[in-house]
């Protein structure tokens, strides 16, 4: 069975945004910057 792969988003890109924890509902501050390919990156589960 192949591996899952998972999102990963720089801790840099969340501390530059402004760290939150549990739910945020201001998306428009986060999301442009979070899904930007200089951003993230996809790595097996095993590694995240």
């Amino acid at each position: 069975m192949k591996e899952e792969m998972v999102l990963v988003v720089r801790r840099s890109v969340l501390e530059s945004l402004g760290i939150f924890q549990g739910l945020e509902f201001d998306i428009d501050r986060y999301l442009a910057r979070i899904l930007s390919r200089e951003h993230n990156f996809f790595t097996p589960r095993s590694s995240a």
